[in-house]
């Protein structure tokens, strides 16, 4: 008995756009994880340029890496600390505002000190929400606005600043610790409601009314 004609190429056919679809979904595949390996790459090295440019006028302190940067091979390749987060960095003299400017990268900062640092703008430090503390002995800065949504701050030291208005400090309530020695403020009632403060320096300040710590209980 003969076969209609036609029906043996069908399984072929079949066959054949199979093959073409599985081929094309292998090629996008490679081409995603390239882009994603690419990516990682520019990354890695984006942060390492970060972190040795500001090694030149300080340090620079890891936490843990994340387990894909705790594998051997992965540390050969890339180095010990490329995928441990930054946790607190230290700039001296000899720094300049262009390397404040690279902390804004640092998203997993948890502590900056600038000592003497020439800076008066802090808005790269605007988006670092994990910063828990921060020293600004001896700079320039005179507005405190960018720190106004960084609420996990406990320890802010402002010795040496050209800062007057705190009204900018007025909500972060996780503040504890607080050093004002040797600037400009004369007016207390924004920390009002920091209940949280327990110690507090105006050692050289122009405040002379203290009224509006009355309710700090901590102090």
């Amino acid at each position: 008995m003969s076969r209609p004609l036609g029906t043996g190429s069908a399984p072929r056919k079949r066959g054949l756009r199979w093959f073409q679809f599985s081929l094309r979904g292998l090629l996008g595949g490679m081409l995603l994880v390239g882009c994603g390996l690419g990516w990682l790459i520019h990354g890695v090295r984006e942060r390492a340029a970060v972190v040795q440019m500001l090694e030149q006028h300080g340090e620079v302190e890891f936490g843990e890496p994340n387990f894909f940067g705790r594998l051997g091979v992965v540390q050969s390749l890339f180095g010990e600390h490329a995928f441990a987060p930054v946790t607190s960095v230290t700039l001296r003299q000899g720094a300049t505002a262009a390397h404040v400017l690279q902390l804004k990268k640092l998203k997993e900062l948890k502590s900056l000190s600038l000592f003497e640092v020439p800076v008066s703008d802090l808005s790269p430090l605007a988006g670092l929400s994990g910063l828990t503390t921060l020293y600004l002995y001896g700079t320039q800065v005179s507005d405190l606005s960018p720190l106004a949504g960084l609420s996990g701050l406990t320890t802010l030291y402002l010795g040496g600043t050209q800062v007057s208005d705190l009204s900018p400090l007025a909500g972060l309530s996780g503040l504890t610790e607080l050093d004002l020695r040797g600037t400009q403020v004369s007016d207390l009632s924004p920390l009002a409601g920091l209940s949280g403060l327990n110690t507090l320096s105006l050692d050289r300040t122009q405040v002379s009314d203290l009224s509006p710590l009355a309710g700090l209980s901590g102090l």
